[in-house]
């Protein structure tokens, strides 16, 4: 044992000298590449410093050079210039006037011929020069074209890319153009259907081919429902047709916007035809038309009664019947489920005698509530209709009675307080779910409201005009969203149940109840104020349009702000400096 652990010993120690060595190594190796590094670099500063003065020293003693041969030719001139001068003055002074006037000319041709020869040399220099520099342009031209055209040399990959780009671009443009000739056809198509009466009187108008419903009885239930043969489905109501809507418009006021003319058309609705799904307009002026009006809702506006409205916000007596059924037997369906689900917490209890009758007790296993059953409990039969609707039928008298109404089988005589509190609790609920609805309508109008004040009065002292028609646009969104809302209508049947279920001091005794009356007048306030609002804001829209139009012919107009008469050929109005445009 003592001689492995000396060799591992040993071993170790030779392990750990060899990591060390190769540690050591590795940093003087490094030491001595960063020592060469440093010695390289400074080796090369050290050289581009002493090029450089070098340089300088060249430049100056050239530029020193240059000076002093500039020295001396103007020394030597100044010198022959005063020496020939000189030699002039003494010529001129020993000649006559004749030989002075030959000197003076032989002089001049001299002159001239010196000079002419002189302007020639430097004519050539400057010629030498700029064809020297032409030369080395197109050489330094000729190089920077090759090293770019040889930088432009696409790779192998890169002209393949190139290849699947252009097949791509290639495929692109033909669905392009595919589908350009596919929009022509539907654009063509469309126009030879406008062209052609669609849905002329001798067409047959053919209805849903599912709508196949017919009228059977039950003889378990005796009760009559309705089945489809196309699928299979059955409903104790009476169906109601895909397009019932559609056939409650015809004979409705309407009236169309057409673009071309910036006017709407006043007609009335006389047919449907089932196939196409169009209405026939019949329009004041004599003209008639086809028309989808659901395709065409956005120009499309139908008389309620009171004022015009959209296509999607116009509600007819039908419609609000319809819906007010679906409502009705969304409630039944929803306490009939209630009933079923209460119905497991409830244990029934022995029978007591009362004048020779034994009657059925039960009793709540959560609240301790005891309800007694009727004489007559055993004679009632219990069911639910094929709508899923629970009702109760009375096997000697046929008498059915329905949810939400209270189970006949039970003696409510007596007036039990618990299911009293019940009701008003429910009552209570509804009340608050209303009013948080309608509070948060009421103050994002008033928000709305007072914005718009605001930015109406900023726009009188000056301010930007642009910013008045995004506050009307959400004043008016915030109308929109408060009249259409359901909630005003809950609520007001709520308030209604309540003032059956409490008498007129409790009801006024109770803050709840009081606010909710107060909130509900206040929104049905706030609704009727946006129905006024609307025929207005028709009806000054129609005014300017009839306006626009009786002012096509005439040579002035009128300006929409201040109402002032304007030449027609004007941009901007004289009296309150906004921009008018024609009508034409």
């Amino acid at each position: 044992a003592e001689e492995l652990r000396q060799a591992a010993a040993v071993r170790l120690n030779g392990l750990v000298r060899k990591f060390l060595g190769a540690t050591r190594t590795a940093h003087r190796r490094e030491e001595v590449r960063l020592w060469h590094l440093a010695r390289h670099n400074a080796a090369t500063v050290i050289q581009r410093k002493i090029k450089a003065k070098l340089q300088r020293r060249l430049y100056l003693r050239k530029k020193e050079e240059k000076r002093r041969r500039r020295l001396a030719l103007e020394r030597a001139a100044r010198v022959v210039q005063r020496w020939w001068g000189i030699a002039c003055g003494r010529m001129a002074a020993s000649m006559s006037a004749a030989e002075l006037r030959r000197a003076m000319a032989r002089r001049d041709r001299a002159t001239r011929v010196i000079q002419r020869v002189y302007r020639g040399f430097l004519g050539r220099e400057a010629f030498r020069a700029r064809k020297w520099e032409f030369a080395m342009e197109t050489a330094a031209a000729t190089k920077i074209q090759a090293l770019f055209r040889s930088s432009r040399v696409l790779y192998w990959r890169n002209i393949r890319m190139n290849k699947i780009a252009a097949f791509v671009f290639r495929r692109s443009e033909i669905e392009y153009n595919a589908r350009i000739h596919d929009v022509e056809g539907y654009l063509e198509a469309r126009h030879e259907e406008k062209e052609h009466d669609s849905a002329s009187d001798e067409e047959e108008e053919l209805g849903d081919p599912n709508f196949q419903w017919e009228e059977m009885f039950d003889e378990d239930t005796g009760e009559a429902y309705w089945y489809n043969k196309a699928t299979g489905e059955t409903r104790a109501a009476p169906p109601e047709e895909p397009d019932w809507f559609e056939q409650t418009l015809v004979s409705k006021h309407v009236r169309i916007y057409w673009p071309m003319q910036d006017q709407y058309y006043d007609g009335m609705i006389t047919r449907y035809n089932r196939t196409k799904r169009r209405h026939r307009v019949e329009y004041q002026d004599g003209d008639h038309e086809w028309i989808n009006l659901g395709a065409e809702k956005n120009r499309v506006q139908l008389y309620n009664g009171q004022a015009w409205v959209e296509y999607d916000q116009y509600e007819t007596p039908e419609l609000l019947a319809k819906r007010e059924a679906a409502r009705d037997l969304k409630m039944r369906q929803r306490v009939t489920k209630e009933i079923f689900d209460e119905r497991r917490s409830w244990m029934p209890l022995a029978p007591i005698e009362r004048d020779d009758a034994v009657l059925v007790r039960w009793v709540h296993k959560d609240t301790g509530e005891m309800k007694i059953g009727h004489e007559d409990f055993d004679k009632w039969e219990e069911g639910t209709d094929r709508d899923g609707v629970l009702y109760w039928r009375h096997a000697e008298t046929g008498t059915t009675v329905a949810a939400p109404e209270d189970d006949p089988r039970w003696d409510t005589s007596g007036g039990d307080p618990r299911a009293q509190a019940k009701r008003r609790m429910a009552i209570l609920q509804d009340v608050r779910y209303y009013c948080y609805i309608i509070r948060g309508l009421l103050e994002r109008y008033i928000e709305e409201q007072e914005k718009y004040t605001a930015v109406a009065n900023a726009v009188e002292h000056g301010g930007d005009p642009k910013t008045l028609p995004n506050a009307e646009r959400d004043l008016r969104e915030a109308l929109d969203a408060l009249r259409g809302n359901q909630s005003i209508k809950g609520l007001q049947a709520t308030v209604a149940a309540a003032r059956e279920e409490y008498t007129e001091n409790e009801y006024q005794k109770n803050e709840e109840l009081v606010y909710a009356s107060q909130l509900l007048e206040q929104a049905q306030q706030v609704e009727k104020f946006a129905l006024q609002r609307q025929w207005e804001r028709e009806q000054s829209r129609r005014q300017m349009v009839d306006a626009a139009h009786a002012n096509r012919k005439s040579a002035t107009i009128t300006c929409r702000y201040c109402q002032h008469e304007i030449p027609r050929t004007s941009n901007l109005c004289p009296s309150c400096g906004k921009k008018v445009v024609a009508l034409d």
